[in-house]
């Protein structure tokens, strides 16, 4: 299509682009001037894997190997540990994606069995609902660290969202897990029902360590998992 407009070095670009190339493009115009519209826009990078993985990652295998670059990343950093304490993001890489573990999010990635970090061939990593996992995953951070504002919004903002904000409450997010972790499903109300507190914590985290100094420390733990997840686990 776009070689019969005479953009053929763009048509080989878009085909040899992993994301572009599954979208349906339409060229409206001559064959000097026109539109290239591109449709079905709603896939967003984050949600499409980089690549199609020939074995299954479990979430135990997917976090515990983005807790060791994350490890690798600070030891690289060298910063002094008298003056920044790593501990938050280090727990926070452990623990980023344990909102995964919802059923109905492991179905539409399409678990057998194992809890997966990453979804079969042919499967999507959400929920189809907008649902946000980070959202949960934060839940089970404030549950393990009882509370701690750094931890917490690091989970919580790893794929960008909650800054400062979710959209979903307590019970949307639940939507009826019944074997959801006890602490876990405590924090959830405590965070996001009525009243809740994640707000407050995020806020908290700024003052303590100021905008810029809380987005590097996102930045930190993003890095961590992209690698990992690039590099197919």
């Amino acid at each position: 299509m776009l070689v019969d407009a005479g953009a053929s070095e763009l048509a080989e670009v878009l085909r040899r682009h992993r994301r572009l190339a599954e979208l349906q493009l339409t060229w409206c115009g001559d064959e000097d001037t026109g539109l290239l519209v591109i449709t079905d826009m709603r896939r967003r990078a984050s949600e499409t894997p980089a690549i199609v993985l020939e074995q299954e990652t479990t979430l135990e295998q997917h976090q515990a190997a983005v807790a060791e670059r994350m490890e690798k990343i600070l030891a690289a950093l060298m910063l002094d540990p008298s003056e920044f304490d790593d501990v938050p993001l280090q727990t926070a890489a452990r623990l980023h994606d344990e909102g995964k573990r919802h059923p109905r999010f492991q179905r539409r990635m399409g678990a057998d069995g194992a809890v997966l970090a990453k979804p079969r061939p042919g499967h999507r990593p959400d929920r189809g609902d907008g649902w946000r996992h980070e959202q949960l995953s934060a839940a089970f951070a404030a549950a393990h660290t009882d509370g701690d504002p750094l931890t917490v919004s690091l989970v919580a903002a790893h794929h960008g969202k909650g800054r400062s904000l979710f959209d979903r409450n307590d019970l949307s997010l639940l939507d009826a897990w019944s074997d959801c972790p006890p602490d876990a499903e405590l924090w959830l109300t405590r965070l996001f029902g009525p009243g809740g507190s994640y707000e407050l914590l995020r806020g908290k985290a700024e003052r303590l360590h100021g905008v810029h100094g809380l987005a590097w420390r996102e930045a930190l733990v993003r890095a961590a998992d992209m690698q990992v997840s690039r590099e197919g686990n």
